[in-house]
């Protein structure tokens, strides 16, 4: 399908809107971006093991740090090895088609424990996955979601987002941006979170207590850490190191000239800098509509 907006997006010709669910993806000359082709890839060659782990996000909700805690508490904090290659070939993105990687085939060869990262609903991964392998989802409050998710299609030559921010936030709104539905990405794992096989977590208490979700991570993956380990843990991952890090700031990502960098802020509240009241009251009414009644955590301050 093409939207009424699509000419916002430089590299972005045309999205798949999918049957049933309230999702976008796309496909260009650049990669799949879990589109029905890479999605099928996957279905029909993907074999998953009992010692996968699976860090699972709506995009821009702290992915890349919550998947370097849990890369280091399921190697006993071995930064010297995180040191040793970047984050994004110790975690492999699978629905990421770069055209350069055959990620299903390095999948294959890997030794264990495998990390693995996604981004779409549960729905539509395998059922495997979700009914038995070891998924860790992180949510982020939507406010600040949408201005991550912002800077970064600005910045990411993959996407190449030629609007504006109020541009973006009714995009956004309207589930018209990669990857589709927050709300609906959010609460699929949510309905999962009893699952003895899914640790639900935010980006708010990783931020409130980094060390507390470090044991949390810990405990759901069987790992035994000292308190000398979680400390390294905990001082690996800070914003700052990571940031400064070439393993883990996505040095080698194809940038949009003069859009500033992966790794931008990694602050909560960052919406009050960007929204005008007006857009503040409107996703407040989206925020209630869609989470009333379910008990899902916002942390939104």
């Amino acid at each position: 399908m093409v939207l009424d907006e699509q000419s916002l997006w430089a590299t972005i010709p045309t999205y798949f809107q999918h049957n049933e669910l309230p999702v976008l993806t796309f496909s260009n000359e650049q990669g799949g971006l879990g589109d029905p082709d890479t999605l099928a890839t996957i279905e029909a060659n993907f074999e998953p093991r009992p010692s996968d782990v699976h860090i699972v996000t709506y995009p821009k909700a702290g992915t890349s740090w919550i998947q370097e805690v849990v890369w280091l508490v399921n190697h006993d904090a071995d930064v010297e090895a995180s040191n040793a290659a970047p984050s994004s070939q110790r975690t492999i993105y699978i629905e990421l088609d770069s055209r350069k990687v055959d990620k299903l085939a390095l999948l294959h060869s890997a030794e264990g424990p495998r990390h693995i990262k996604w981004h779409h609903a549960a729905e539509l991964l395998p059922p495997q996955v979700i009914n038995d392998g070891r998924i860790i989802y992180l949510m982020r409050n939507p406010k600040d979601t949408v201005i991550s998710w912002y800077h970064f299609q600005r910045m990411n030559k993959l996407y190449s987002f030629k609007g504006d921010f109020n541009q973006f936030f009714e995009l956004f709104l309207q589930n018209k941006v990669a990857y589709g539905s927050y709300w609906h990405n959010v609460l699929s794992y949510w309905a999962l979170r009893h699952q003895p096989n899914i640790l639900f977590l935010t980006y708010e208490d990783m931020h409130a207590d980094l060390p507390k979700v470090v044991r949390q991570v810990a405990e759901f993956l069987g790992k035994e850490l000292s308190d000398i380990q979680i400390e390294a843990i905990v001082s690996h991952s800070s914003f700052g190191q990571m940031r400064s890090n070439p393993m883990t700031n996505a040095a080698a990502m194809r940038k949009v000239p003069g859009e500033g960098e992966f790794m931008r802020k990694g602050q909560v509240g960052d919406w009050v800098n960007y929204f005008t009241e007006e857009q503040n009251q409107r996703m407040e009414q989206w925020i209630a509509e869609h989470s009333h009644g379910t008990g899902v955590p916002l942390h939104i301050n």
